[in-house]
């Protein structure tokens, strides 16, 4: 055991080491499947079986290593899907120490050490928020703490309703707005009160709530006999970043005589930078507080607080003063923090936000902050000026929430007819091809009824410009290899004249076949062909080793000539290929594409406009020999380098030390000078596969 104890945590501790390494996927998203499968070939089988019998350590280094493999690095500085990412290495060891010592939080006698860190951490907490007297207790989760914040306004209205119940009682109203977190009707629905109960307030076009339909909307539950007792104001919404108006929120509740909640699980850290603590003005005022410190200061899931302006409403609320914990006579019984929540055995959370905060101070976790809050500026002034992106929101907080435009929907016009509909699609496609190459993470949701738009989230510490670049240029990538793709885009078009029609695939006796149009008579543009090893099936069903993986254009000019015994499909979705002949053609990729044209489908160059650049401007690509590019002109024409085109012209361009050619919306440009120029030589359209 003791051997097995060091490997892991030797692996544990390379983890940390490794955390900031861009060279791992973020994730390798497998099937359930092939997970169970993982851990069966470790000798640690998923399926518990009655009687099983207990797995050496060797299996179970080998199960520690399937579960690493087969889990998303969180700490990757490319994961950008959740409001929690980069933690603290500090925080991790925190988290280590206090299960290794294994304790409960419900009794001083039990963890005197963790009870003293609790109540530093909490009181610390309580002065940002600028409430001189407090009570509090750390939560398994922010939605744990809205529900605390829901059931004290609750009895502080109704007081009978702990011993008499929901039934019976005034006809209470609770108000949250329209992007409030999804915890507030569960909150509403577990403590009796029911979804109805809870009424959304309109926000504003930030993604704020609007002071006045708050007021009008408890003035109408007040007409039909309703009684208002809550309202959860959000600092920092999930999706858009957004704080909404606290100090008016808080005159409207001083007014009707309401509790204010905060829910700060994501933005209540903007107190810990006094660059940012004004997205925070008028918390003070409230009455309850929820801050979740495992999103924006680097603790470990699960590490969030529950404060209450006051002292005395939380023992109120939940002690229920069993005598086998809480004895009054024992020493430090006033310590006990069991009778001060809804739960008894609580994991030692407050550790390991503590260690961090000693470990760094002050000052550094407001560095943490305001990097975070920088990098999200920056991103959103980079996607506003960059025609491959367009904001989906304003930006707020550490959120850029932003949509992929394909180039024919550039620049984007959501009143065009399909272009929501597109645009709502892509982003699921995009996100599936991310996770199957696992280069980042990002979410993605509608906003107030719009099409998905993607939501980068700026929380580790470790991401710096260049993975910012990474992802959108991932996004882009992705964007415009699934584009081509999607139902409903438009038919691709071959520029260059059609030459040849067919690959060769020859086997050792010389036989030679092309490729047929396949039964649903479109035209293979595009897709990707995998050639296989030689041992996988010939029926075009998936293989797990692909000998390497190609592009092809079908009417572009390429011929491929392959030999032996390996069969080749259509992957990414396509359909396979139909051959004329008598069979499957099988064989290895023994001579393929040039360089140049390689790079140019690689790129999804093919088929894209292209423009010159102003002399003297860099180059983003070495310069290729011999290269043919083909250029899809804008209807109307066009002038590239001095040289008009008409819509459909195909042009040839050699080396030279004139402008450099880019591609317009995203690619690589090479070095190029224009020598040929083949009026409507590219006008023959090709349908989609």
């Amino acid at each position: 055991m003791e051997n097995l104890l060091g490997a892991v945590a030797d692996r544990l501790l390379d983890l940390l080491r490794h955390a900031d390494d861009r060279r791992p996927p973020v994730t390798r998203l497998a099937s359930l499947a092939a997970l169970a499968a993982d851990l069966e070939a470790a000798g640690a089988a998923l399926r518990l079986e009655p009687g099983a019998a207990p797995v050496g350590d060797e299996a179970l280094l080998r199960a520690v290593d399937a579960v690493i493999q087969g889990s998303v690095r969180t700490l990757h500085p490319r994961f950008f899907n959740q409001n929690f990412a980069g933690a603290d290495p500090i925080a991790v060891v925190g988290d280590w120490l206090g299960a290794a010592l294994n304790t409960t939080m419900s009794t001083y006698e039990a963890a005197p050490v963790f009870t003293l860190v609790e109540r530093a951490l909490l009181g610390r907490l309580a002065a940002l928020a600028g409430w001189p007297e407090h009570d509090g207790t750390m939560t398994p989760g922010g939605s744990m703490a809205n529900l605390y914040g829901l059931h004290l306004a609750r009895l502080r209205v109704d007081p009978e309703a702990a011993e008499r119940g929901a039934a019976g009682g005034p006809r209470l109203c609770a108000f949250t707005s329209a992007h409030a977190h999804y915890s507030l009707p569960k909150a509403a629905a577990l403590l009796g009160l029911g979804r109805r109960a809870l009424r959304v307030v309109e926000c504003d076009t930030a993604g704020r709530m609007r002071p006045d339909a708050l007021a009008a909307a408890i003035a109408d539950a007040r007409g039909r006999g309703e009684l208002p007792f809550f309202v959860n104001a959000t600092a920092g919404t999930t999706v858009l970043g957004a704080f909404d108006p606290l100090p008016a929120l808080a005159d409207v509740c001083a007014r009707e005589g309401l509790w204010l909640h905060v829910d700060g699980t994501f933005g209540a850290s903007a107190l810990l930078s006094p660059r940012q603590a004004w997205r925070m003005a008028g918390v003070e005022r409230a009455d309850s507080l929820a801050w979740n410190l495992h999103k924006m200061v680097g603790a470990t899931q699960q590490c969030s607080a529950f404060l209450v302006r006051g002292t005395g409403l939380m023992r109120q609320a939940f002690a229920a003063r069993a005598e086998y914990l809480f004895q009054p006579d024992k020493p430090n019984a006033d310590l006990d923090t069991g009778d001060h929540t809804f739960l008894c055995g609580r994991r030692v959370d407050a550790l390991k936000a503590w260690l961090v905060w000693r470990a760094r101070g002050e000052a550094a976790l407001a560095e943490r902050i305001d990097h975070a809050v920088g990098l999200a500026d920056a991103c959103a002034a980079r996607l506003a000026g960059d025609p491959r992106f367009a904001l989906a929101a304003p930006p707020s907080w550490v959120n850029c929430c932003f949509w992929w435009v394909p180039p024919d929907l550039r620049p984007l016009d959501l009143g065009r007819a399909d272009a929501r509909e597109r645009l709502h699609a892509l982003a699921p496609a995009i996100k599936a091809r991310m996770l199957a190459e696992g280069s980042t993470m990002i979410g993605y949701q509608p906003i107030a009824g719009g099409p998905n738009a993607f939501r980068l989230l700026f929380i580790n510490p470790a991401v710096g410009e260049a993975d910012v670049d990474a992802a959108l240029g991932i996004v882009d990538r992705l964007g415009r290899e699934v584009s081509g793709l999607m139902p409903g885009a438009p038919a691709p078009v071959l520029l260059a004249r059609a030459r040849h029609r067919r690959m060769r695939w020859k086997n050792g006796a010389g036989w030679t076949t092309e490729i047929a149009r396949h039964p649903a008579g479109g035209e293979d543009f595009g897709w990707r062909v995998s050639v296989a090893e030689v041992d996988a099936d010939a029926d075009f069903s998936p293989f797990p080793g692909v000998d390497r993986t190609i592009l092809v254009l079908d009417g572009a000019g390429m011929d491929l000539e392959v030999e032996g015994d390996a069969p080749a499909r259509l992957v990414e979705g396509g359909p396979p290929h139909a051959f004329s002949g008598d069979r499957p053609a099988r064989g290895r990729l023994v001579a393929g594409p040039t360089r140049d044209f390689n790079v140019m489908t690689r790129r999804g160059a093919f088929g894209q406009r292209v423009e010159v650049l102003p002399p003297g401007a860099p180059a983003l690509l070495e310069r290729e020999a011999g290269a043919t590019w083909v250029v899809l002109a804008p209807e109307g024409g066009r002038s590239l380098g001095g040289v008009e085109l008409a819509a459909g012209d195909a042009i040839r361009v050699d080396p030279g030390e004139g402008a450099p050619l880019r591609l317009v919306g995203g690619g690589r440009a090479i070095l190029a000078r224009i020598v040929e120029v083949e009026p409507g030589a590219g006008m023959e359209p090709a349908r989609s596969a």
